[in-house]
């Protein structure tokens, strides 16, 4: 997702859509990263309905800046089949004046690991995409326009945000 901002520190949050036999960390894993401009700032795996291994629904590998994350749907450890959300936050994410891109990823672990199963049994979305400018003070007479604003260029942002949340909710996989 490609939008324009000022260069400030955004709040981000998106809820991750799991569908089916979406692995955690086991022998199917699957692997979600986030990457700002090209550059790694988070990176885990969730078990959003086939199940982990390592005693933890969620098991983080990178995160440099802090992200928070939640399991909306009580996941836990378990094969489940019947997908999962998992809920992640940003505080505060440095944005470049200008042109930012922010990619979404899945890719299934490989090397003693079972690789990609299909769509059928692993596919994900990305929904209910947030960024606000954390240097602008809240307008309380504005009321929130559904989808993302940031800086400078908020309303095609606003715009890219939910065409591509809707775009990615429907049950197929994306490659970066």
């Amino acid at each position: 997702m490609v939008f324009n901002s000022s260069p400030v520190a955004a709040a981000l949050s998106f809820v991750i859509d799991g569908y089916a036999s979406l692995d955690g960390q086991n022998f199917y894993e699957d692997v979600f990263s986030l990457k700002l401009n090209n550059a790694l700032v988070f990176s885990g795996t969730f078990n959003l309905g086939g199940g982990s291994n390592s005693g933890s629904q969620a098991n983080i590998y990178y995160n440099p800046f802090g992200a928070t994350f939640t399991n909306l749907t009580g996941n836990g450890t378990g094969i489940g089949w019947q997908g999962g959300k998992e809920a992640i936050s940003f505080a505060s994410l440095p944005l470049a004046a200008g042109s930012n891109t922010l990619t979404f990823g899945y890719t299934s672990a490989s090397g003693g690991h079972a690789g990609f199963q299909g769509i059928r049994d692993e596919a994900w979305g990305i929904e209910k995409i947030k960024a606000e400018d954390k240097e602008e003070a809240p307008n309380p007479a504005v009321s929130p326009v559904p989808g993302p604003t940031v800086g400078a260029g908020g309303a095609g942002f606003a715009f890219a945000a939910c065409l591509f949340g809707w775009l990615l909710n429907r049950r197929t996989r994306r490659f970066a």
